[in-house]
């Protein structure tokens, strides 16, 4: 009887444990105070009336799309805003840090990322965003927000990799960089790295080290038009 007591005892601490790491990172449970705290400077954000984007003002309604995701998992959720812009979209991500919000990065078009691991991709186009000439795949890794501030320049510290597609009517082959993580030991080098072509094998050598066997996942159903009632429903 002892024993089978014992056994319960362990049982219930290893539940209330799982509990308990699902709340600290906003998962099903009660959400923490960053969660809280990044919902409502989002849906702040979201109602102004417009966003200063490239050269023009970026309305800020229902055309406007935005999706929440906690890339890195650790509790804050990060914004992706998607808007209409010339002949393809255009959009740009956000986190929270301790003095505000921070842009992270502009891009064309979201391709996913890889759960758990802190590494999402998008897509960005040549020729001034109106034709698709083969382009970019970008790879980013989301680092601890909690390190930075709203003033810094936080994409240098995110791209680790990325691809100049094939374009074909040029007869141009795909070309593959990688920088890796931007550290305070490689910031000498970094910039030098990721602008230095590697082969195919070692690139994905690269990306495997940080992704491991984690398959994309594609989120582009996610999107959600920016309106009252869905900030009050997913902003929470």
């Amino acid at each position: 009887m002892k024993r089978l007591f014992a056994a319960t005892a362990i049982l219930l601490l290893l539940i209330t444990g799982l509990v308990c790491t699902s709340c600290s990172k906003g998962g099903g449970g009660t959400k923490s105070k960053e969660w809280k705290n990044a919902m409502e400077t989002y849906k702040k954000f979201l109602t102004k009336d417009s966003v200063s984007w490239i050269t023009e003002d970026i309305v800020m309604d229902e055309s406007m799309k935005f999706m929440i995701k906690d890339i890195n998992e650790d509790g804050t959720p990060e914004l992706f805003l998607r808007a209409p812009y010339r002949d393809v979209c255009w959009c740009e991500s956000y986190t929270v840090v301790s003095d505000g919000i921070m842009e992270m990065t502009a891009f064309d078009e979201f391709n996913g990322y890889y759960p758990g691991t802190g590494v999402f991709s998008y897509k960005t186009y040549e020729n001034d965003h109106m034709l698709d000439q083969g382009g970019f795949t970008w790879f980013y890794f989301m680092d601890d927000a909690a390190k930075y501030s709203a003033w810094d320049e936080y994409s240098r510290a995110l791209g680790v990799g990325y691809i100049k597609n094939a374009y074909p009517e040029i007869e141009r082959t795909a070309q593959y960089y990688w920088g890796g993580i931007l550290t305070e030991e490689n910031q000498d080098t970094y910039s030098e790295d990721i602008k230095n072509p590697i082969s195919e094998d070692e690139f994905n050598t690269n990306l495997k080290e940080l992704i491991g066997d984690t398959k994309l996942e594609s989120i582009t159903e996610e999107w959600l038009p920016n309106t009252e009632e869905n900030r009050n429903t997913y902003l929470k």
